[in-house]
């Protein structure tokens, strides 16, 4: 357990200005970060990654899993991730795919979400590095992100002298969410919240500090001016726009409530800056794509995002999520108000991803009424960190639920953000920071009781973490097998495709299917198609080009011709054979398409995925 002793040392606090008609002092911070913590803080963020590497060795139980077979398999988003595991093993950098979209190669300038987590995408291509196996690399990346955000909490809370063991407790809780369990590895982009408490930290700089973003001479000699640069490049690189978008919201939020109080306007600009900052470099991270098109053009229909107004109240926050868990955890009584509130609740989708955890939960409430607590407090610049938590979590809120800010935002931009529920994950950290710094003040006002506090840290953290994996154990441990052997199966398929078939192949797929987002047909989920690439090497496939492009249109026309004229069209294409997703039709389908196929090319190779999903049939082999 760290003293007061032991704390980040601070300058004396000096009152700057006063606010004569609020009453109430600005005051100026300045921390002194000397060589004795730092390396007590490296000695603790190295306990902190050895707890991580074990709390995720035994939810994801490593010992006995195979660790390269992905932990999520099922078609949704986390082929996309998938996919650009394979294509980083392949080539530079993920804007194009050399053996998606045949006849041509697949592009991806005009997707704008393809520019925009940089991050993580740098995460993969590192560890693309050191081995070839797409699976073992996502979920390399995954535990990676994990580790990742406890760390930066861990060191967030540091710089705002919170102790390390309570530093810590936050660090383990944000990084073992219940959001991150439900995102995983299907919405992986949104797993990488790695940045948000830097998101955190330039809000409480902007709330406490009547010179921070200040321009003037004084502006290179601050510290934290040239940490907001760095900060700010991180943030644009990731969550693609929904976590810079919700962190300059925040940032606003602030300044126009520090406005308020102080009655200066000049703060609501000033919080504009970092904004205008982390917009920068958002728009350096696209400028490959913005030059793509202005080169050649729009090639491609992108992608619709034109029902966002609707959308934005479909995936709306709803504030009851944020204390109420998925999971009932065997209680009876708790499984019974789940299936009443829930029924009430449609529709239900991926906001179910917003559940706190109770101790997160407790401290959303208390925050709630933060603002309520006029009295003065002698802690002065600790108070002004908590209500800007107070104030951040009644502003991202606002946000988030449905018919409130976002909804606003959906019919008067035309921005295409949808799931504002994501604001949950913003309001856990605020929530563990706010109760980190209310224990951390109440520990300085009673240091005898400070030796007795870390058993009670401990079991708390254990029962938080017991209360949050809670929510996923069940999916993780009843699904690990059945994806395995799905894996496998597509292995063995991919291995047998490239025995068949020359290096450079073409091959067909059907049925057609428009890239990106065109969704489900029956069985055959959304980026399904994708299966044949994520496991060979050496072979290309027509599906994978944007929709409207001229690759795209060309696969289209080929494969609306009938059976007989399709083959002899894309023989004389070049095509080396034809792959089937058996999942997108029914059994009668499936069969009749088996039996023609097997008429028209008789003789030739022709076999079957283990698990009866995919079948190929060659055309010269």
């Amino acid at each position: 357990m760290t003293g007061a002793s032991e704390k980040i040392e601070v300058e004396e606090v000096i009152p700057e200005e006063k606010n004569a008609a609020a009453g109430q002092e600005i005051l100026t911070v300045t921390n002194r970060y000397d060589r004795g913590e730092f390396k007590k803080d490296l000695r603790a963020g190295v306990i902190l990654l050895a707890l991580c590497i074990l709390a995720i060795m035994l939810l994801f139980d490593t010992f006995h899993v195979d660790i390269t077979v992905p932990l999520v398999y099922q078609g949704g988003d986390e082929f996309s991730t998938l996919t650009n595991a394979r294509s980083l093993t392949e080539q530079a950098w993920n804007l194009t795919a050399n053996r998606l979209g045949a006849p041509g190669i697949a592009e991806y300038y005009e997707y704008p979400t393809s520019t925009l987590h940089n991050a993580d995408l740098l995460i993969l291509k590192i560890y693309s590095f050191f081995t070839d196996k797409v699976g073992l690399i996502m979920n390399l990346t995954y535990f990676t992100l994990i580790c990742l955000v406890a760390l930066n909490t861990f060191g967030v809370l540091r710089v705002l002298s919170v102790r390390r063991s309570l530093a810590g407790m936050a660090g383990m809780l944000y990084a073992f969410s219940p959001y991150m369990f439900w995102r995983s590895e299907s919405h992986i982009v949104l797993s990488a919240y790695m940045f948000l408490p830097f998101s955190m930290l330039l809000c409480i700089f902007m709330y406490t500090d009547p010179d921070y973003m200040k321009i003037g001479r004084k502006w290179p000699g601050d510290w934290r001016n040239w940490a907001t640069v760095v900060f700010a490049f991180l943030i644009g690189n990731n969550g693609i726009i929904y976590y810079p978008f919700m962190t300059g919201f925040a940032l606003l939020s602030v300044g126009v409530a520090r406005a308020l109080t102080d009655r200066d306007i000049r703060k609501v600009f000033r919080s504009l800056i970092p904004s205008l900052m982390i917009i920068l470099f958002m728009a350096l991270a696209y400028m490959p794509s913005l030059i793509h098109i202005l080169v050649y053009g729009k090639t491609s229909g992108g992608v619709d995002r034109s029902g966002a107004l609707s959308s934005a109240e479909e995936y709306g926050l709803k504030i009851i999520q944020l204390f109420l868990p998925f999971n009932s955890k065997g209680s009876w009584t708790l499984s019974q108000i789940i299936d009443r509130e829930f029924i009430n609740l449609e529709p239900i989708n991926e906001n179910m991803s917003s559940y706190l955890g109770v101790i997160a939960a407790i401290g959303f409430v208390i925050l709630m009424f933060v603002l309520l607590d006029r009295r003065k407090h002698a802690d002065v610049r600790r108070w002004q960190m908590i209500e800007c938590l107070s104030v951040l979590t009644l502003g991202v809120t606002l946000l988030g639920i449905s018919d409130g800010l976002g909804t606003m935002v959906a019919f008067v931009t035309n921005l295409g953000l949808r799931g504002y529920n994501r604001v949950s994950i913003f309001l856990m950290l605020f929530a563990l920071t706010g109760l980190a710094l209310l224990l951390d003040g109440w520990l300085d006002r009673h240091p005898k009781r400070e030796k007795m506090m870390l058993p009670v840290l401990a079991v708390v953290t254990a029962l938080g973490l017991w209360d949050q994996f809670g929510q996923r154990w069940d999916v993780l441990q009843t699904e690990a097998q059945m994806q395995a052997d799905e894996w496998y199966s597509d292995e063995a398929f991919g291995q047998k495709l490239e025995d068949t078939e020359e290096d450079g192949a073409m091959i067909l797929q059907l049925p057609y299917h428009t890239y990106p987002e065109q969704g489900p047909v029956r069985d055959m989920s959304d980026y399904h198609e994708l299966t044949e690439y994520i496991h060979t090497s050496t072979l290309r496939f027509s599906y994978g080009s944007m929709n409207g492009s001229v690759a795209d249109r060309t696969v289209q026309q080929l494969t609306s011709l009938p059976l007989e004229e399709m083959v002899r069209q894309a023989q004389a294409d070049g095509w080396a054979g034809i792959c089937i997703d058996r999942r997108a039709y029914t059994d009668e389908e499936s069969e009749d398409l088996t039996k023609e196929f097997s008429e028209l090319l008789a003789g030739k190779t022709h076999f079957v995925s283990e698990n009866g999903n995919l079948e190929y049939f060659s055309f010269s082999n």
